[in-house]
């Protein structure tokens, strides 16, 4: 990782979620952007079947956005994560999983997703490697067709929307 963002960005887990956790601006053309409560519920922390863990992003002492990690012994899944900026949350998901593992005897996997060109080059030169073959991803309404941007490469989907994760 390099000094510059060692020196400028941290993580903090905190015990829930709060407003001002979530990001005032998105880089995001497409995005979950849930409500402090509604974290609360679905990643809430002390669930008996599944751990969740909640980091603050911080950059210098500013809140830059947050991430959530589905913890299992064998694997790490970013469950939900957004912020400001792409590249500096793509770091913070980073530090996140660092700061996880950071007590691990054996190592675990790490599962995540990423469509921004920006995140992937982080996450790519961290050492992850891109799946074989792209995951399917469906949106739908019963109400009728969902209008979404076209264009894949802003958009911040995590793998512990819905079921995905459980």
């Amino acid at each position: 990782m390099p000094s510059d963002v060692r020196n400028r960005l941290a993580v903090r887990e905190e015990p829930a979620a709060t407003d001002d956790l979530l990001p005032r601006r998105s880089p995001f053309a497409f995005r979950f952007a849930p409500s402090a409560d509604y974290l609360n519920w679905r990643y809430r922390a002390g669930l008996p079947f599944v751990r969740y863990r909640l980091f603050r992003l911080l950059d210098g002492e500013a809140t830059a956005g947050y991430v959530i990690l589905n913890e299992r012994p064998e694997r790490l899944l970013v469950a939900q994560a957004d912020g400001e900026d792409a590249e500096t949350l793509a770091w913070g998901i980073l530090l996140a999983i660092l700061e996880a593992a950071r007590d691990d005897r054996r190592p675990r996997a790490v599962a995540l997703a990423s469509s921004h060109p920006a995140m992937q080059r982080v996450f790519e030169r961290f050492g992850f490697e891109a799946a074989a073959a792209d995951r399917p991803f469906a949106l739908g309404s019963l109400r009728g067709p969902v209008p979404v941007p076209p264009d894949t490469a802003r958009w911040l989907v995590n793998l512990d929307w819905g079921d995905n994760g459980l």
